[in-house]
This record gives C-alpha cells, structure tokens and sequence, in this order.
C-alpha cells in the first residue's frame, strides 16, 4: 500500500471534457497527519484548488476533515488573497467495501455543511478521480473569469464550532 509521507510534488496537464482547453496543474499532495500540520501549511499560501480526501475505512480520518479544511483556508489567506478558487470533498478506498465505516449519506452531509461537493472512488483503482480533477479544473478556469461567489462560503463562517487536530 502506497501512503503520502509528507508532500509528494506533481505536475499534470489537463485536457478539460467537452472542451478545447488545457489547464496546468501542480499537485501537492500531503499527509494528513498531525506530524505534517506546521510544515505542510507554507505549501498552501498560493492554492487555487482545495482537494480534501478522506479514508472511508478509518472513522478518525474523517473526523479530522473539518480541520484540515480550516488549516488550509487559514493559509490560503496568504499571497492568494483569500480562499481556494474550488474545493472538493472526496471519500476515498471505496474498493474496501468490507471494511468502510463511513457511508455516503455522511460524506455528503459533510461536504454540505463545508460548503463544497462531494466524490467517491479509489485512488488506487483511478474510480472517481478524473470526475473530482475535472469539476476541480473546470470550476478553476470559468471562475477566473468570473466573479463567482467564493467557495466554502458556509465554512469561512461557521469556523469556531471546528475542533483543533
């Protein structure tokens, strides 16, 4: 089993569907462990897209959602100029059906509350990935042109109920 130990740096290119475009992107992939907090946020000052995954197998990753959520707006706040030009929330290892103790209705409820949608897959299997990459990336190049209300608008105000890591 492949885990992200500290940050992992990609970069990609995107042929948007149904469209003539290409978007550039560098990944920053991080832990999302508590090891990882201080260091990982001077990776955020200049985030433009805010992917938030969570392993649907274990209770405790998706407790710390709302967290890291916070941890990266704070950041974002920085060179930026304020939040993330598109968020998502992804549960992720859905191919360990046997072992899942976080179900759809609750990854939904959660993305709601943050103001953000919500995907499933697998990463290891690439079940979902393209479609989160490709809302990511599609709301990343109309909003740039546009004056879109910013996203994760629920959660910049409902901030101080959100426990610390």
């Amino acid at each position: 089993m492949l885990q992200t130990c500290g940050v992992d740096v990609h970069s990609k290119r995107i042929h948007l569907h149904n469209s003539d475009k290409e978007v550039g992107l560098l990944v920053l992939d991080s832990a999302g462990s508590e090891l990882y907090k201080t260091f990982l946020s001077q990776y955020w000052d200049q985030a433009h897209l805010l992917l938030v995954m969570f392993d649907v197998t274990r209770e405790d990753s998706f407790a710390n959602v709302e967290s890291w959520v916070y941890l990266a707006l704070e950041s974002s706040w920085g060179s930026n100029g304020g939040p993330p030009t598109a968020c998502a929330l992804y549960g992720n290892k859905t191919d360990l059906a046997g072992r899942r103790v976080i179900e759809r209705p609750e990854g939904e409820e959660l993305a709601d509350k943050l103001d953000m949608p919500y995907f499933e897959g697998s990463a290891k299997e690439y079940e979902g990935v393209d479609t989160v990459i490709q809302y990511l990336s599609k709301e990343w190049s109309t909003h740039k042109h546009k004056n879109k209300k910013p996203p994760l608008s629920k959660a910049i105000f409902n901030k101080a109920h959100i426990p610390a890591l």
